[in-house]
């Protein structure tokens, strides 16, 4: 996850859980309760990527945030296997946006899925949103991290005191799951894929 300025994560084999409205890197050491549903993000070494996201904040929202991953997840693989040669960073964009959309959800715009290469976060920059066939041209050999970042409520978020959690702005529920994918002349290849989602 990058913001639209540079925002740089280089811890290597650690895991961030952000609970409820949080949206990006909560605290490794915050606590939970054994209600709690928390986004688990694992950066890897070799900047490899992947996350799960998952907030729930009450009962009266849960159906809503139940579908709320649902489309987020769907949205993560509508754009994961979208990337090819010669297409438009926009194509990719536009499928995130289009999924949360049809579920009258906003996306997240202030942050940003991003390249990666010798460093973490490098262009292009991937938002959450978009119109196909803009932006940069896809190339072979190009790795991007794919990062559908979506919220029930307003797409507005909030940077906390910390300098590194991220809350959405109005407190309610948001989710964000994320891949790396590398693009080839052929079909993408996700390089963060288990073979069955841990959702069910």
């Amino acid at each position: 996850m990058a913001r639209t300025s540079a925002f740089s994560v280089t811890r290597s084999n650690s895991s961030v859980r952000s609970i409820d409205d949080s949206n990006r890197h909560g605290s490794a050491l915050s606590p939970t309760q054994p209600s709690d549903d928390a986004n688990i993000q694992f950066l890897r070494r070799r900047h490899i990527e992947c996350a799960v996201g998952c907030q729930c904040r009450n009962d009266l929202i849960v159906k809503r945030t139940d579908e709320l991953l649902r489309v987020t997840e769907n949205a993560l693989v509508r754009a994961s296997v979208s990337p090819g040669e010669g297409q438009r960073v926009g194509d990719i964009c536009a499928e995130i946006e289009d999924e949360a959309r049809r579920f009258r959800f906003s996306v997240v715009r202030e942050f940003v899925g991003h390249g990666v290469g010798r460093k973490m976060h490098e262009e292009p920059q991937i938002p959450n949103y978009g119109k196909r066939g803009s932006g940069p041209k896809l190339k072979a050999g190009m790795t991007l991290a794919i990062e559908p970042m979506i919220n029930i409520g307003t797409s507005d978020v909030r940077l906390l005191d910390d300098g590194w959690t991220v809350r959405t702005a109005d407190g309610m529920p948001s989710a964000h799951f994320e891949h790396t994918v590398l693009v080839t002349k052929d079909e993408p290849e996700i390089l963060t894929w288990r073979a069955k989602t841990q959702l069910k």
